[in-house]
């Protein structure tokens, strides 16, 4: 990952002396991935992932992913501690770099107010707990990847949460969300827990059936889709037609006439770095970071 990234900043001599944590900064993260010579390849991994999807049977997973049913509150905190080893190993994190496991419950009405945030994402991880909205098994698995994901890297990056909290209190959380929402790292740490929520919930998925990863497939095709489309308008490429005709059935909204989230260039830049260096880079990443 350091190889192939200090290569393509080293084009311009503003990025040639960066550090590797400045690299990851959102706008280093959005300045990489706005490259012409993205496009291609974008369009070759939506394709593959189409391809796959297809190949699962997956070609309407709305109705495939009504199988699975959702987990009471005994088997969310069994699925975490189960999550947690996971992605742990994963990251190749040792257990006292975690010191503690966050609660884990679903998100409820009264936490609107009491956080002050309309629930638009499958969880949230906060310092100590980790909300999720409630859904059906299929899309709950991955998002307890995800959000626990971000309690890793909150943990083992201090610097991430320093940068967006100050001076941290029991009862404000509704002064700040745990992953760096606005924050400089925030491109980072959202595609760095989507490549852990894709391997994890496809490593399940072959044990326990296809669910998951239609699920995480269908995802990973839209946000893909709407960085592709972008790069599209941003150099006034004609979009291929295969990859428009996509219908994966998930509930996305894509961007459209602006830059897509966070979630999804952070998706699309670890995508990239992946398909060239390996799974590995997931772990490397938070090693890197910290200067190892």
């Amino acid at each position: 990952m350091e190889s192939l990234y200090l290569k393509n900043t080293a084009e311009n001599q503003s990025g040639a002396n960066m550090s590797y944590k400045e690299k990851l900064t959102s706008e280093n993260i959005e300045n990489f991935l706005k490259q012409s010579k993205n496009i291609p390849v974008l369009e070759e991994l939506i394709l593959e992932k189409a391809e796959n999807l297809r190949t699962i049977a997956c070609l309407n997973p709305k109705q495939t992913l009504k199988k699975a049913s959702l987990l009471s509150q005994e088997k969310l905190n069994q699925e975490l501690l189960r999550i947690k080893k996971s992605v742990d190993s994963f990251l190749d994190l040792q257990e006292n770099e975690i010191p503690e496991t966050p609660s884990i419950r679903y998100w409820c009405f009264i936490d609107n107010f009491r956080f002050r945030k309309n629930f638009h994402y499958a969880g949230y991880c906060l310092p100590d707990k980790i909300l999720l909205m409630p859904k059906r098994k299929e899309i709950i698995f991955p998002g307890i990847a995800h959000e626990y994901c971000h309690h890793a890297q909150y943990s083992v990056i201090p610097d991430l949460l320093k940068s967006k909290i100050g001076e941290y209190k029991e009862e404000a959380y509704i002064l700040f969300e745990f992953p760096d929402y606005e924050g400089k790292y925030r491109t980072f740490t959202e595609g760095h827990a989507r490549g852990a929520e894709r391997h994890i919930s496809s490593a399940y998925a072959e044990q326990n059936g296809n669910l998951f990863t239609c699920a995480i497939k269908s995802l990973d095709i839209e946000e893909l889709r709407d960085c592709y489309s972008w790069l599209c308008r941003a150099f006034r490429k004609k979009p291929n037609s295969q990859v428009r005709k996509i219908n994966t059935g998930y509930p996305y909204f894509a961007s459209r006439f602006e830059k897509p989230v966070p979630h999804a260039i952070g998706n699309a830049f670890f995508s990239i770095m992946e398909r060239e260096h390996g799974p590995k880079i997931y772990a490397e990443a938070i090693r890197q970071f910290n200067g190892h």
